[in-house]
């Protein structure tokens, strides 16, 4: 199956999944760590963004974490085991305002069929999003 990564801000809590920008989890799908790629709208492009100076995320401790928990250093290296930085569960930090990810895309991808696609993938992970929570909903509400 391979490993799935999130981009994760351990300083302020938060984190990126590659879904959010219309990419798939595993490294190849989300984007490439050589800085010279032109993977417009990677999970890898924004991270480089968002940890440069006046990025958002400047100075912060920020890795790709993996479900099977490798962590990568924001080069791709390997830095860690998730079990090595602390008990919390990185997969529950929030996520950054998907409109503003989604925006970000947006502007950097200027292939239509590429952005079309992502469009695409988008408005499915929604679909899907609101299934689970009206199922969830119903679950609490014992409607079922």
């Amino acid at each position: 199956m391979g490993q799935g990564f999130t981009l994760t801000n351990y300083t302020k809590r938060e984190q990126v999944s590659p879904h959010d920008l219309g990419l798939g989890y595993k490294l190849g799908e989300f984007g490439t760590f050589d800085p010279s790629s032109d993977f417009r709208g990677s999970l890898t492009q924004l991270a480089r963004e968002l940890t440069a100076e006046g990025g958002q995320w400047y100075g912060d401790t920020v890795y790709f974490v993996g479900d099977y928990g490798d962590v990568l250093d924001i080069n791709g290296q390997f830095s860690a085991r998730v079990i090595e930085l602390g008990d919390e569960n990185v997969f529950e930090f929030p996520q950054l305002s998907l409109q503003w990810v989604r925006g970000w895309v947006t502007d950097k991808v200027s292939d239509r069929a590429d952005l079309a696609g992502r469009i695409r993938f988008w408005e499915m992970m929604d679909r899907v999003n609101d299934q689970l929570n009206q199922s969830a909903l119903a679950d609490s509400e014992g409607i079922r």
